[in-house]
């Protein structure tokens, strides 16, 4: 398996790879947001609060004023190695955990992957039912990106106000959205 084009594990130390773009103060973020909203380094890529206000109790409230929360964080500009095997598929892969609303257009997530040069974004929409209240790995085909300069966002947008704020310790019925283990990489 060849090298990746680009691996972000999301440190506490490193939280300078991303820039943010947020709606208002609660967006994305690398935090351990009280020391449990993390898998396998320090930190993650979060959209939660800022700061649990209990230890282990997470929620993407609004501010007051705010009508929704979220935003964008980008990596870097990369450029996304072809693999010397033919026929290889190239990734973008990474964990996440996610726990907001299901239905509908509410806690929305999605990926870009933006053309630094052109602009041009292709898009994904990663399915909420393999990471809700759970870790786990989404993998996404950006074969056809191969050869481009890149940034990679990822974009969430809680649509309102409602149903953000958990009630229970420990992933509640409204923790967010965490990310970590960030890898574009091809499968052969």
């Amino acid at each position: 398996i060849p090298a990746p084009s680009y691996g972000e594990m999301v440190t506490c130390a490193n939280a300078t790879a991303f820039t943010f773009n947020n709606f208002n103060a609660v967006g994305w973020g690398v935090d351990n947001n009280g020391g449990k909203a993390y898998l396998s380094g320090d930190c993650s890529l979060n959209v939660s609060a800022a700061s649990a206000t209990v230890k282990g109790q997470y929620d993407f409230s609004c501010p007051a004023g705010a009508t929704k929360v979220g935003g964008t964080a980008k990596t870097a500009a990369f450029t996304i190695a072809a693999s010397p095997t033919a026929g290889a598929k190239t990734f973008l892969t990474f964990k996440a955990l996610f726990d907001g609303e299901t239905s509908g257009g509410w806690d929305a997530f999605t990926v870009v992957v933006r053309d630094a040069v052109t602009n041009a974004a292709t898009t994904f929409t990663p399915d909420k039912s393999l990471i809700y209240k759970k870790w786990g790995v989404i993998s996404l085909d950006v074969s056809a990106l191969v050869g481009k300069k890149v940034v990679v966002e990822f974009i969430f947008d809680s649509g309102d106000c409602t149903n953000n704020a958990g009630t229970a310790p420990l992933w509640n019925s409204s923790a967010g959205i965490f990310v970590e283990d960030i890898m574009v990489r091809a499968d052969k």
